[in-house]
């Protein structure tokens, strides 16, 4: 073999290794942290899924496509956990679900909420109206303890979680008989914090995603294993388009309530 050959072959050798040793390509794309989209932060979006998720009635937790009124450019999804004797995640809770593959996808890892009316008020501690700031503080002190946070897709783990924590003010109008049994009405001052993905529209991809958390203080476990398959929705005809016109958390309890989310009612 002369010299020439040898140095094609090594390069050869050389340019395979490296190949061999790249990481497995996502089959979908994150957002990157703290990027905009569509004219909001995600941390803003995050409130906007506080705002739809009590004014839902059905259970979004084991069925995410029942989730009503999507009709923005960010598609709302849920985490599922629920509190056990298994701090090593095993109560896995599996699902398979359609979303929409022209929409941004945005799903809780871990997250929790708190608001002024759900401080527990009876509690001596609480008799004081809650200021912004001390539901700011009590919400950020639960989110401080999560611990073993984890997600992956198509079994590559996502590296860069403890950047995408996110956290924000806002208020909800919960209606009646909503998914976390919310009292009706204004929150008053409310605040989100906790770890989100979001995802670039998907298109007609299949991917699993697993999320992984644990509020330790609560005895709750996030656990979910999902299937999801992007779908490609049909541009309404015009006689369609013209019909149109005619018509158209959990509670956990340490001294006060708190919702954390995926969620089962203890």
């Amino acid at each position: 073999m002369n010299l020439i050959t040898r140095l094609g072959s090594t390069a050869l050798l050389l340019a395979s290794s490296v190949l061999m040793a790249a990481p497995p390509t996502l089959a979908v794309t994150l957002v990157p942290p703290n990027s905009d989209v569509e004219g909001k932060s995600i941390a803003e979006w995050t409130t906007e899924w506080w705002k739809s998720a009590v004014q839902q009635t059905n259970n979004i937790f084991t069925d995410p496509m029942a989730w009503v009124n999507q009709s923005g450019p960010v598609y709302f999804l849920t985490s599922v956990g629920g509190s056990g004797q298994n701090p090593d995640n095993t109560n896995l809770v599996e699902r398979e679900y359609q979303v929409p593959g022209d929409k941004f996808l945005l799903i809780p890892i871990l997250n929790v909420e708190l608001g002024a009316r759900e401080l527990g008020f009876s509690e001596a501690e609480f008799d004081a109206p809650q200021t912004a700031e001390s539901v700011k503080n009590a919400t950020i002190e639960i989110a401080d303890e999560f611990t073993n946070l984890f997600a992956s897709i198509n079994g590559v783990p996502i590296t860069d979680i403890d950047q995408r924590r996110y956290d924000a003010p806002f208020e909800y109008n919960a209606v009646e008989d909503n998914i976390f049994g919310l009292p009706t009405g204004v929150s008053g001052p409310a605040y989100v914090d906790g770890y989100w993905l979001m995802f670039e529209p998907v298109g007609t991809k299949t991917f699993d995603l697993k999320l992984e958390g644990v509020a330790s203080d609560f005895n709750f476990v996030i656990n979910t294993k999902d299937k999801v398959t992007g779908t490609t929705v049909p541009e309404p005809s015009v006689t369609l388009a013209l019909l149109a016109l005619t018509g158209s958390g959990l509670f956990l309890t340490r001294k006060h309530k708190v919702k954390l989310e995926g969620t089962f009612r203890r």
